[in-house]
């Protein structure tokens, strides 16, 4: 009913499938064009359960600089305009993951096959080649179309033990140095005005019905984090270098908040002892960052945390760079993720075109398809959160009912219709 209301489909097209038979191995492409860095140390750090392993690090350090690759699957490659693939996937827009299970954006020959980047075996990707600083500054960046071969398909927690030395592992001193540049990227993006918001998420641990039998806080530590930072420094580098272009893209955009809501925020704010003279047309990321160190009280940080969450306008995909809030960043895509990510697999598609192979003339067709792409994108994310959301509380409401009667102590953080 859920998928349903939502107009989230489960099922491919009979061109989409009869497409996907057809798709060649890598082992029968021609590999000419690409950079070959089947030599090179490359892994995937993801979670414990993920099947699409969209990205892949190589990191050195040399001399005072670091050396980071991050090698994105090259989804473009398979799944080519206008084709039945690329039809389902642009009205899907996006996976959707729910408690037990998910509804992918492409067929699980490509998602969980050959464009998932799997260890010990050849893969197509696009590499976005970088050497950073010791303050974080990208001194230097290269984007290329790539073949690799992972090495190792690490998870969250392999790492963060290596880094909390409970494992042994003879790449301990490169995961050290990842981690000390992540601070340094992370600090740099702070001291800009970006705002760190520890969200409380839950983390469901079901069994083979599908049912909740247990709800866990959802801990990032260090590994995540890494992670995160290099996919952040990684878009922004990729945006920026066609923004620089002046070429048709597409952008991940965040607005400031409404001022009307700011001012109820800013309400909320001297309700729990936090006076700001500050005009809500002025105000910046930074100022949100300002009110949660000023914060003592645990408690009313994490109520000031959902009250700037619910403030915040919605992140959208459009075809014009306006900038994203939220990490005080002038320009910014999605790069990352195009397997599960329309938006990444045109972001990958306008590489090839403007890159690759060069071709940088466009129309006002062009621009008016990537519009018509960003309202497509934005309103499916948007389906897909509310989707989630609905099955989330069903299933926890279901969970909580055999604790009817208990009694337990709670904050109320605010009160909805």
């Amino acid at each position: 009913l859920v998928l349903a209301t939502y107009g989230i489909n489960t099922v491919f097209s009979e061109a989409t499938l009869k497409q996907v038979e057809s798709l060649k191995t890598i082992e029968n492409l021609e590999n000419k064009q690409r950079v070959d860095l089947r030599d090179k140390l490359t892994f995937t750090i993801d979670g414990e359960d993920s099947k699409d392993l969209d990205d892949a690090i190589g990191f050195e350090k040399i001399d005072e600089n670091y050396h980071l690759t991050v090698s994105i699957s090259d989804v473009s490659h398979y799944v080519t305009e206008d084709s039945p693939l690329d039809i389902d996937a642009f009205e899907r827009s996006t996976s959707v993951y729910f408690v037990d299970r998910v509804v992918p954006m492409l067929p699980k020959e490509l998602s969980n096959g050959i464009c998932s980047l799997h260890p010990n075996v050849d893969r197509l990707t696009i590499t976005c080649d970088m050497l950073l600083d010791n303050t974080g500054k990208v001194i230097s960046h290269k984007i290329y179309p790539s073949i690799i071969n992972s090495n190792y398909r690490f998870t969250y927690n392999e790492v963060n033990d290596i880094l909390h030395e409970e494992q042994i592992s003879e790449l301990s001193p490169m995961f050290n140095e990842m981690n000390k540049l992540r601070l340094i990227l992370n600090n740099k993006r702070l001291k800009r005005g970006s705002f760190n918001l520890e969200d409380k998420e839950a983390k469901f641990v079901i069994d083979d019905a599908g049912e909740i039998i247990n709800i866990i806080p959802s801990i990032r530590y260090e590994a995540e984090k890494i992670i995160e930072e290099f996919m952040i420094v990684t878009n922004e580098t990729v945006a920026k270098y066609i923004d620089d272009l002046k070429l048709p893209f597409i952008y991940r955009v965040h607005d400031k908040p409404n001022p009307k809501k700011l001012q109820e925020l800013l309400q909320m704010f001297y309700l729990l002892g936090v006076k700001i003279n500050i005009d809500a047309e002025d105000f910046e990321p930074m100022t949100f960052k300002k009110i949660l160190d000023d914060m003592d009280d645990i408690v009313s940080k994490r109520i000031a945390s959902d009250l700037i969450v619910r403030s915040l306008s919605k992140a959208r995909y459009q075809q014009e760079n306006t900038g994203h809030f939220g990490l005080a960043s002038k320009c910014y895509t999605h790069f990352t993720s195009p397997i599960r990510r329309y938006s990444d697999l045109i972001v990958h598609r306008k590489l090839r075109q403007y890159i690759f192979n060069q071709r940088q003339a466009y129309n006002e067709l062009d621009i008016d398809k990537l519009n018509q792409i960003g309202v497509q994108t934005s309103k499916k994310e948007v389906s897909a959160i509310k989707a989630s959301k609905q099955i989330e509380d069903m299933k926890k409401a279901k969970y909580m009912q055999q604790f009817q009667g208990e009694h337990y102590i709670a904050t109320v953080a605010s009160i909805q219709e």
